[in-house]
């Protein structure tokens, strides 16, 4: 099974999806899956990330697009490019940041590929108005791919409860932790997690 990753921002960018994108692919690729990354030529970080290299060492097709900036939102992917490179693949995972929804669902009516979309950062309605007015958009777009993948059981709820969208296509699927590297600690009187974001600055748009 070939699987294509799409991702409206640079693979070598320090953040916590592009490393998600290369943890996956690493454990799909020891299954014997084969898998490609389309992703677009903004927001790069190379001094500091190496994910394409990584990724290369696991024979893993990259696919670099073109696109378009708005002052707002994500890069919008160049369309030529996503529907020159899917329609080699069984299935497509596309990071679910917009405005990119609409454009897939825009062309999927041209490949005959099942979209699976990943929400790693949703939008927040109940505090930027920006994205009160877009959710409609956002969620309608969404109904149209094949299944939704949500990290937490909130995103699950609020998908499926507050936006009614079908709960047989919304699959919860945290993330987890490699116990082969960190092992675990019990104690009859504490369980405490540690966790921590990306310790680099970046201004938002």
């Amino acid at each position: 099974m070939k699987i294509l990753f799409i991702h409206p921002y640079h693979i070598d960018y320090p953040g916590g999806a592009e490393r998600w994108i290369v943890e996956i692919v690493k454990k799909l690729k020891n299954k014997g899956y084969e898998c490609g990354v389309l992703y677009v030529n903004y927001g790069s970080c190379k001094e500091h990330v190496h994910n394409s290299r990584e990724l290369e060492k696991y024979d893993t097709e990259l696919y670099v697009c073109n696109h378009i900036k708005l002052p707002r939102g994500f890069p919008i992917i160049d369309p030529r490019c996503v529907l020159s490179h899917i329609r080699s693949y069984d299935a497509a995972y596309v990071m679910a940041y917009p405005p990119n929804e609409l454009l897939l669902k825009a062309l999927k009516k041209y490949m005959d590929v099942p979209l699976i979309a990943g929400f790693h950062s949703p939008l927040e309605p109940w505090r930027l108005f920006l994205h009160k007015l877009y959710i409609p958009l956002y969620v309608s777009a969404h109904r149209s791919f094949d299944a939704l993948h949500v990290l937490n059981r909130s995103l699950y709820n609020i998908l499926t409860e507050h936006y009614g969208v079908d709960g047989s296509k919304v699959y919860l699927i945290p993330n987890g932790i490699d116990t082969s590297k960190y092992s675990i600690r019990y104690n009859s009187e504490k369980f405490c997690i540690l966790w921590t974001g990306r310790l680099y600055p970046e201004v938002i748009n």
